[in-house]
């Protein structure tokens, strides 16, 4: 074994916890495959609405695809000095948001949908999240003697 992963746990994470994890993040990598050809994976940045995260995109060959399979969205953070970290996993499926309907998500002035990706991304998709699962790593924590010293 690894002496650099022996002072580590791995810990899955309940719903509410993916959950609230999903909330505090804006980026995260959109997984889309089907039968004839490999998964792509991009990333996305996205908000979250009554538990589902919304992302902007354009039409075309990936977004047909995205809209005509299961899906998944990833999203992470790291602390790369101690090596640790979360991992969260939404599985779904996504659905184009009615423009008429897209106003009532989103508040007039609000910004926090805004592309980084440069161009027009007119389309807005939700993700009907079915299903989520998460792990972290994390440090084991060093027993303390009986008077709180190490």
């Amino acid at each position: 074994m690894d002496p650099n992963t022996e002072d580590r746990d791995l810990v899955e994470l309940d719903e509410d916890e993916c959950a609230t994890l999903l909330a505090l993040e804006s980026v995260g990598r959109l997984a889309v495959g089907d039968a004839t050809a490999a998964p792509d994976v991009v990333p996305v940045n996205f908000v979250l609405r009554d538990g589902d995260p919304i992302f902007r995109s354009h039409p075309g060959v990936l977004l047909d695809r995205v809209l005509s399979s299961p899906v998944s969205l990833q999203v992470d953070r790291f602390d790369w000095f101690h090596r640790t970290g979360w991992s969260v996993l939404v599985h779904g499926v996504a659905e184009l948001i009615d423009p008429d309907v897209a106003g009532a998500l989103i508040e007039e002035g609000d910004d926090t949908l805004d592309t980084w990706a440069p161009g027009d991304q007119p389309v807005l998709v939700r993700v009907r999240a079915e299903y989520l699962s998460g792990r972290r790593i994390e440090l084991q924590q060093i027993p303390l003697d009986g008077r709180g010293y190490l």
